[in-house]
């Protein structure tokens, strides 16, 4: 399994999907471990929305703009569909959106700087919820489909971005089916990161 998985990894071009598949079987071999040996049925677990999703997408690394990426669709077998799968509705999937976010990221150069990026999110998510107070809110995927919000972009972040101050939904979001990717999300009117550390940031 291990020599299969690690060819797969190397060489078989599938480094995301086995990625992926073994980061849930860790998730199943911490909850086994977790309940035999101190009896704790349920764990949480913080990952990127990417990961926990339950729903598989397609990715075009040529639009996410990665360093030395192929130009080719991969349709991405995610964490959160094995371990939903295998769990049925003990998975429990709490994304993020947010209509203001503001992150540190690599620029896709070849150097070893950080930038601080910006990007505004807008469309009928945030219409429906962004008016409402307070600033940040938990909604569930059934009270998105009661606001008419059947799919939605949802906005990815990694550790690498384009090279320009501007955020291209095409590039940088998946296209959710808000009853089948996730259960609930938390939405913010603002996220920061924290920039203390200024010689993070390419001045």
């Amino acid at each position: 399994h291990c020599i299969q998985m690690n060819y797969d990894y190397v060489a078989g071009g599938e480094q995301y999907n086995v990625r992926d598949k073994m980061m849930a079987e860790n998730v199943l071999w911490v909850m086994e471990h977790e309940l035999k040996h101190y009896n704790n049925e349920n764990i949480i677990l913080f990952a990127h929305g990417g990961h926990i999703i339950e729903d598989d997408y397609t990715m075009n690394f040529r639009d996410m703009l990665y360093i030395n990426a192929e130009n080719k669709d991969i349709l991405y077998v995610t964490m959160g569909h094995h371990l939903s799968n295998y769990l049925g509705d003990d998975y429990y999937t709490i994304v993020t959106e947010a209509k203001n976010n503001s992150f540190l990221a690599d620029s896709n150069l070849p150097n070893d700087k950080r930038k601080l990026f910006s990007i505004e999110r807008k469309g009928s998510l945030i219409d429906a919820i962004g008016a409402e107070s307070p600033s940040i809110k938990f909604c569930t995927s059934e009270y998105l489909k009661q606001a008419g919000i059947a799919t939605w972009d949802l906005t990815l972040i990694g550790s690498y971005f384009n090279n320009i101050n501007t955020f291209i939904p095409a590039r940088f979001t998946i296209n959710t089916n808000v009853e089948t990717c996730f259960d609930a999300m938390l939405y913010f009117d603002q996220l920061t990161p924290n920039i203390d550390n200024r010689s993070y940031l390419d001045k």
